[in-house]
């Protein structure tokens, strides 16, 4: 049994997660479990004669996806049922994507399909389209000495602001960001359906909580020539966070639930958004970079 403290959440897991011992030290009293069943491919006949892919409620939800199904039960346990033989590497991701999302959803959180970074004292996601330059705008802001506090799932709990949890240390990316890494021992290949690396990044690490202050929402178009970017406003704003939360698919098929409405216009009314676009098959990174840090100062 492995323990992990993962966004300000102490965890016990079945499985070795894609996370170094660094972040395994803590205390005992465990607030949420991880439990992997791979000799039972169904987990309930009740679910898996229903022609759904997930059902979601604050005391049971469950998911099923190519790794197998998934159970979350009131904001504490998530069970796994894998179906053929995934790798551990695979699970683990699996758990850390939608398994953690499920259990914020349950604990009156949300879950922002994002990087999260630090810089200047302030705390901010930077979200977008798979292809969008997420990736390579992090690392380059890292670069500039910023530190990241998570990366591709965002837990915000609300108070009188909207705190930013740490995850742990280590960043997504796609082939192409990976592969102009010199030192590949830090990276494991996550088999996804998106062909991602996980990349070991302790030096960069911001382990603390911070109040959020913006959300940058990069996006793609292929009828500008140059980049353009705005500060959101009204249901422009309200709709861009609801776009990029990390359950926006499932929410969007069966509607979202009042608490997860109620958070997403609170979260739009504390925090600045800022919508950039980038022409098509540009380098434009430094200039993202540069809209982004004059938001900043």
């Amino acid at each position: 049994m492995k323990k992990y403290l993962l966004y300000d959440l102490s965890i016990s897991s079945d499985i070795d997660l894609l996370i170094s011992d660094e972040v395994c030290r803590l205390p005992d009293d465990i607030q949420c479990e991880i439990i992997v069943r791979r000799n039972n491919h169904n987990p309930d006949e009740l679910i898996a004669k229903k022609p759904l892919t997930s059902e979601y409620s604050h005391e049971f939800c469950w998911f099923k996806s190519k790794i197998g199904y998934i159970t979350i039960q009131s904001g504490h346990t998530i069970t796994v049922y894998p179906e053929g033989s995934p790798s551990d590497i695979e699970l683990s991701a699996f758990i850390l994507g939608w398994g953690l999302a499920f259990l914020f959803y349950q604990r009156d959180g949300l879950g922002i399909h994002c990087t999260g970074l630090f810089g200047n004292g302030q705390a901010f996601l930077i979200c977008g389209d798979s292809g969008a330059g997420k990736s390579t705008t992090a690392f380059k802001l890292l670069d500039k000495g910023y530190r990241f506090l998570n990366d591709d799932l965002a837990f915000l709990s609300e108070k009188d602001f909207f705190l930013l949890h740490p995850a742990f240390p280590v960043q997504k990316m796609c082939r192409n960001v990976a592969e102009t890494f010199e030192d590949k021992t830090r990276l494991k290949y996550i088999d996804e359906d998106k062909d991602k690396f996980a990349y070991l990044n302790p030096e960069h690490f911001e382990n603390a909580p911070h109040p959020l202050s913006f959300l940058f929402c990069i996006g793609i178009s292929s009828n500008i020539t140059s980049l353009k970017y705005r500060e959101e406003s009204g249901l422009n704003k309200v709709k861009t966070v609801l776009d990029n939360l990390f359950m926006n698919p499932l929410f969007e098929d069966n509607g979202f639930p009042g608490n997860v409405m109620s958070m997403a216009l609170k979260l739009s009314a504390k925090i600045r958004v800022v919508k950039i676009m980038r022409p098509a098959k540009q380098d434009t990174v430094e200039e993202i970079c540069s809209v982004i840090e004059s938001y900043l100062i």
